[in-house]
């Protein structure tokens, strides 16, 4: 799976700190922004210095994912994966991830058009013991059609509601000395368009999507299971 970033992503309005004179309003460099600290110059030869970021235009990750089902018209899905970096300063990587599904169109009988599900997924993704950790919820439903049996092509949309929320902490010394950065994302609500297909022979299928909403993505992956 993989986020893309937009330029807009890359910078923000950074206002000085209290205390910092004259207060000034600069573009400084987000999480994802340039790996260079923006100086800026003040009273008597002063200077403020907002951090760099990790200069990313994407965010990738292979996770494995197991699901079962289907009882009763729902199924269970697992994520996880533990990555050790080996890198002192980043540390390691971890994802966990559950949801449930719940097929809808059994309720309206045979010859309901498509196949209809609703369900949610939450998430968890941290990086080091307090570099990064991040919390998502996804609550929505999906559609799709089947054509086939033996050789089954599937696309399929979903439209869902997502809350993201995010906590940073790290040290930086762009002013010369360490300093201790922290700030947090608020949990935040934003709608998601999801669109797909299926490709399935036998016990194994491929899946690709492509996801609009807050953050713009995609993710693929290979399945294996009756």
């Amino acid at each position: 799976m993989a986020v893309l970033f937009a330029d807009d992503d890359a910078t923000f309005e950074a206002v000085t700190e209290d205390g910092f004179s004259p207060e000034q309003t600069v573009d400084a460099p987000t999480v994802i922004g340039v790996g260079e600290a923006t100086i800026v110059t003040g009273d008597e030869g002063t200077s403020f210095a907002f951090p760099g970021g990790f200069d990313l235009n994407s965010f990738a990750l292979a996770v494995p994912q197991l699901r079962i089902g289907n009882y009763m018209g729902t199924e269970a899905t697992i994520r996880y994966i533990a990555i050790n970096t080996g890198d002192v300063e980043i540390g390691n990587i971890s994802l966990i991830g559950f949801g449930l599904r719940h097929n809808i169109n059994q309720y309206f009988g045979e010859d309901f058009p498509v196949d209809l599900a609703g369900g949610f997924f939450w998430q968890s993704f941290t990086i080091g013991d307090d570099l990064l950790d991040s919390t998502a919820l996804s609550i929505g439903v999906q559609a799709s059609k089947r054509y086939g049996t033996t050789f089954a092509f599937e696309p399929y949309a979903g439209l869902s509601l997502d809350s993201f929320g995010m906590d940073v902490s790290y040290e930086s010394t762009a002013s010369g000395e360490p300093e201790q950065t922290d700030f947090s994302f608020d949990s935040e609500m934003s709608a998601r368009l999801t669109l797909g297909a299926t490709l399935s022979a036998s016990v194994v299928s491929a899946n690709a999507e492509y996801f609009v909403g807050g953050q713009s993505g995609f993710s693929f992956g290979v399945s294996f299971g009756m």
